[in-house]
C-alpha cells in the first residue's frame, strides 16, 4: 500500500490535533442523512480538513446507556456481498466504487458459501469457498471479510454487525421462495442502500462461457 502524500498527512495531523480521538469534526459538510432502525438520527459527514467521510450520530433517547455523550462519531461501515467466483476486475471495480464514494469507510465483504450458491443459484462456483475468500481478502479495498454471510442480507444482519449501508447494483434481486421482487427493497426504503454500477462486458458467467466455447483451444 502506498504511503499517503504530504498533503494528506498534514490534513490527518490537523484533524488529529483539532479533534482528538475522533479527528476534526468541528468543520464538516453534510453528505447524506441515513435512516436508522435503531432509534438514532444518523448523518454521513465529510471532514472539511482531510475529506474523510464519517458517521455522525445523535442519540434520540435520553435512556440510552451512554446518553451523557450527546454525539458519537465513527467510520461509515458498508457491506457488500457476492460469490466473487473467478475474481476479476469487475469485482474490484465494484469495491473501488464504494471506497471512492466514502473515503475512509470500513468495507466489509460477505463471500457466499458453496452450499448457499448451490441452494439458491443451483450451481457450484468454479473456485472453492476458501479460494474465493482469499481472493477477496487480497483486494486492497477490502477491510474485513465475512465468511458465512446470509445469501439474502437483512436489516437485522446489518444492525448485528453495526453496518450502516448495504452496497449492490440497482437491479432487482428477487427472492422466489418468498415472492419478494427485490431483497434490497428494505434497505432502499430505510435509506441504507448504496448503489454500485456493474462493469460492462465482464462477469464470471461471461468468463465461464468464453472458456467452455474455446475449450479445444485451451487443451
Amino acid at each position: 500500500m502506498l504511503l499517503p502524500g504530504i498533503g494528506t498527512m498534514v490534513g490527518a495531523l490537523a484533524c488529529g490535533i483539532a479533534g482528538g480521538v475522533y479527528g476534526c469534526r468541528a468543520s464538516s459538510t453534510l453528505v447524506n442523512r441515513i435512516g436508522d432502525q435503531t432509534g438514532y438520527d444518523m448523518e454521513a459527514r465529510k471532514c472539511d480538513v482531510c475529506s474523510d467521510i464519517f458517521m455522525h450520530r445523535k442519540y434520540a433517547s435520553s435512556n440510552d446507556h451512554i446518553s451523557n455523550h450527546p454525539e458519537m462519531e465513527r467510520q461509515v461501515r458498508i457491506y457488500a456481498d457476492g460469490v466473487y467466483d473467478l475474481f476479476h476486475f469487475g469485482h474490484v471495480q465494484q469495491l473501488k466504487q464504494i471506497k471512492d464514494r466514502f473515503s475512509g469507510a470500513h468495507l466489509m465483504v460477505g463471500v457466499i458459501s458453496d452450499e448457499d450458491c448451490f441452494k439458491y443459484k443451483l450451481k457450484k462456483p468454479v473456485m472453492s469457498h476458501q479460494e474465493r475468500i482469499q481472493s477477496v481478502k487480497l483486494c486492497p479495498y477490502v477491510d474485513e471479510v465475512i465468511t458465512q454471510p446470509p445469501f439474502y442480507p437483512t436489516i437485522e444482519f446489518l444492525n448485528r454487525f453495526k453496518i450502516d449501508l448495504a452496497a449492490h447494483d440497482d437491479f432487482p434481486y428477487p427472492v422466489g421462495s418468498e415472492h419478494i421482487d427485490d431483497c434490497y427493497t428494505p434497505f432502499k426504503d430505510a435509506d441504507r442502500f448504496l448503489t454500485t454500477i456493474r462493469t460492462p462486458y465482464i462477469s464470471t458467467t461471461e468468463l465461464v462461457s468464453r472458456i467452455t466455447s474455446r475449450y479445444n483451444e485451451y487443451k
